[in-house]
């Protein structure tokens, strides 16, 4: 299902006695996208906090500024020293400011 609301029909099968036609087929050239990100930290949920549109390094330094880092510190109550930060190799995730960040965060 798409963020509007729409079913991708090409992965669905209906059956039906009634009308096969119930649907109303619309398009957009530019999709509904959302990002979201969620952790756990010592069993406790950390987030989810939501990005609209495509993620960039730019957005993602700014999520791990302003929500991700200080909820983490604010669970790990003085021991973030001791904590390690797991992600993947997405593009967002590897942007040099992204790391130069990460890096920044983890020398203090």
């Amino acid at each position: 299902m798409n963020l509007n609301g729409q079913v991708n029909r090409q992965n669905s099968r209906y059956w039906s006695d009634d009308n096969p036609h119930w649907m109303r087929d619309t398009h957009t050239q530019h999709p509904l996208k959302v990002t979201v990100w969620a952790g756990i930290f010592n069993g406790r949920p950390v987030g989810p906090f939501f990005i609209e549109g495509n993620l960039t390094a730019q957005m993602y330094e700014n999520m791990l500024r302003e929500q991700i880092i200080p909820a983490i510190r604010n669970l790990a109550d003085g021991n973030f020293d001791d904590i390690y930060f797991q992600q993947d190799g997405a593009p967002p995730h590897y942007g040099v400011n992204v790391r130069r960040y990460l890096d920044d965060v983890t020398s203090r």
